[in-house]
């Protein structure tokens, strides 16, 4: 057994590899397909034919690890914007002053920044695999952990595959 808190939700990685969910669901953090308040603890049942290794969450979304090496997210993702989404245009006519008090051009900034999408069924976001010729060789490949972050997913990998020398060596 294991469990991932935040301060809005908790997951349970229980016997079986099953995920069980409680606490808010406003950002679709319980992966039941909606953002409407559940008062009971609740089953992920579109990830329960899998065999979960891991589990962990941050307020807005909920990852979980299968013994195939997959990663599965659920929950609000926040996206990290182009570079030019991000500038505002200074019409020629405002100073600097106007723009730095201007609400609306603060309220453009961040839309910009803070693009975010709603998942709210589970989604596979990796799979990591090792061929039948790389196990024969004895390398292989593993997903160890992962941390939710707030653009971001970070992936601990375990493997015995050795690194390439170049571009070259992939052929």
């Amino acid at each position: 057994m294991e469990a991932s808190f935040s301060t809005t939700h908790t997951l349970l990685l229980v016997e079986g590899g099953y995920i069980l969910t409680l606490g808010c669901n406003s950002s679709g953090q319980r992966g039941v397909g909606h953002c409407r308040p559940l008062p009971i603890v609740t089953l992920v049942e579109s990830i329960q034919n899998r065999y979960l290794t891991n589990c962990k969450c941050n307020d807005h979304c909920s990852l979980v690890c299968s013994d195939d090496n997959v990663v599965t997210f659920w929950g609000t993702r926040y996206g990290v914007p182009e570079k030019n989404e991000a500038n505002v245009t200074k019409s020629p006519m405002r100073s600097n002053l106007e723009l730095d008090n201007n609400t609306s051009v603060f309220t453009d900034f961040l839309a910009s920044v803070y693009k975010s999408e709603l998942i709210l069924e589970p989604q596979d976001i990796l799979a990591l695999y090792s061929s039948a010729e790389q196990m024969e060789r004895g390398y292989y490949v593993l997903v160890k952990d992962v941390w939710p972050l707030p653009h971001s997913v970070l992936v601990l990998v375990e493997t015995t595959a050795p690194l390439i020398a170049s571009v070259g060596d992939l052929s």
